[in-house]
């Protein structure tokens, strides 16, 4: 198992909309959950592929304005997005998405209102910030592609804390711990995870109030 984190990738690329620039959250400007920009028909989802880790930015693919003007997808999903491998690898459950390579754009009015643009029928290369659903399979690589699965996880509520919980705590890595917590709610034990993935106390303190809350 191996992880890429988001907090130094994010540092690096981060986009600043200054001031002068900064009437994005005006009523001219349209803002959407992914989700529903999906089941709406506002924007498509293709091409979503690994390579070869299980958590962290971990998963690429492509997103499409499908109207004729500019929207801004936020960052942080109102809930998981849950992925269907293809091919024999992981299942996968992802939280929040980002331009390629972990790009996003915030207002200096609202810095905890993080957002993708899209002009308008513009098609984006994005990056996920996901995690494993199935401990004993191999981590999904460039061949093994996904699908969306529209029907609930039991999970899905211990995801919904994991997104609240980074959303409030934007410099937290709480990779490793998000990952703990839904492979420990799967079933699986601390020593089974501790063989094949890395982690700390602290991780595991932190995982644990993930399941407690």
């Amino acid at each position: 198992m191996a992880k890429i984190t988001s907090k130094k990738i994010l540092a690096i690329f981060l986009f600043i909309l200054f001031s002068s620039i900064c009437t994005c959250f005006s009523q001219s400007n349209l803002y959407y959950d992914l989700n529903y920009s999906i089941e709406q028909g506002i924007v498509s989802l293709e091409g979503v592929n690994g390579f070869g880790y299980s958590t962290g930015m971990v998963l690429e693919g492509k997103l499409r304005n499908l109207t004729d003007k500019e929207i801004r997808i936020y960052a942080f999903l109102e809930r998981p997005l849950f992925l269907n491998n293809s091919g024999r690898g992981q299942d996968m459950v992802a939280i929040s998405l980002y331009h390629y390579g972990g790009k996003y754009y915030f207002s200096s009015n609202d810095p905890e209102k993080m957002f993708l643009i899209l002009n308008s029928n513009e098609e984006i290369r994005i990056t996920f910030l996901a995690f494993c659903l199935d401990f004993g399979k191999e981590n999904p690589s460039s061949s093994d592609f996904f699908s969306i699965e529209k029907n609930a996880y039991p999970i899905e509520n211990l995801v919904r804390k994991i997104i609240r919980f980074a959303k409030a705590n934007p410099e937290y890595e709480f990779e490793n711990a998000a990952q703990v917590a839904i492979w420990l709610y799967s079933g699986e034990t601390e020593y089974r995870i501790k063989k094949r993935y890395n982690y700390s106390e602290e991780d595991l303190k932190l995982a644990k109030k993930f399941l407690e809350e």
